[in-house]
Formats: structure tokens, C-alpha cells, sequence
């Protein structure tokens, strides 16, 4: 039992923030209970991040996000992309994206890098960073 717990210790000053943040703002906005339901899942999900990762550098929520890269030709781990300054906020949109279903399809058909500019929050980003990418190995 105190090894499942082990790892999370780190994490209390910050869960702890989190909930003072969303007990001032339930204050501050008056207990309005659709804001409240709304910072209460922003903290789940970003504890969930904080989390295991399935592949090290990665949160589980953003394994769409790398099997995207692949999908266009990139390499995920390469020091390129994993410094890319851009990164970190795409694993957040993909993260917090209400896509997966669709995406997850069609990274499983091979058809996600020509469908992706419909759905995907990220897909402006990850064309630039192929452009990016591309012209850097010429």
C-alpha cells in the first residue's frame, strides 16, 4: 500500500494548490455550480497527467498525439521534436480533446494524416512542425 502511494507525495503542494484555486474561485464566482463541475474535472484530468505515463515523457492522454506524429512521418523521440517548444502544449490540447474516438479510428485505418485537418485541435501546429521538420533536413 505505501508503495502505490509512493510517487504521489511529490504531486501534494500541487494538488494542494489546485484545490485552493478551485475553492477561491467557487467563492469568487458566487458557487456557480456549472464552473465548479468544470474545475473540479480540470483537476482530475490534470492529476490523471501527473500520473503514470505509459511511454517515459509521455502522459497516456497524449498516446494519440505520438501515434499522430508517426502517422505524419515524424519521429516522436527525436531530440527535435521532444525540445520543440510546442510540444508540451500540444500534449495538453490532445489531452483535453474531444476527438479521441475519431482519431483513434482513423490512426487505426492509416488514414489519419489525411483526415485529421477536420477534427483535430492540434492540426495547424503539427503541419507546421512537419513543414518545420522537413525544410531542417534538406
Amino acid at each position: 500500500m505505501a508503495e502505490e502511494h509512493a510517487g504521489r507525495s511529490g504531486f501534494e503542494p500541487i494538488m494542494n494548490a489546485m484545490a485552493e484555486w478551485a475553492r477561491l474561485c467557487h467563492v469568487a464566482f458566487g458557487g456557480r455550480d456549472d464552473l465548479i463541475q468544470f474545475l473540479r474535472a480540470e483537476s482530475v484530468r490534470t492529476a490523471r497527467l501527473l500520473g503514470a505515463q505509459s511511454v517515459p515523457g509521455w502522459p497516456p492522454a497524449a498516446d494519440l498525439l505520438r501515434r499522430m506524429l508517426i502517422a505524419l512521418g515524424l519521429d516522436p523521440d527525436s531530440p527535435a521534436l521532444k525540445e520543440h517548444a510546442a510540444m508540451g502544449e500540444l500534449q495538453r490540447s490532445c489531452a483535453a480533446c474531444g476527438h479521441e474516438q475519431e482519431c483513434s479510428c482513423d490512426l487505426a485505418r492509416g488514414t489519419a494524416s489525411a483526415n485529421f485537418y477536420a477534427y483535430c485541435p492540434n492540426a495547424k501546429t503539427l503541419d507546421s512542425i512537419r513543414v518545420e521538420t522537413t525544410f531542417n533536413t534538406l
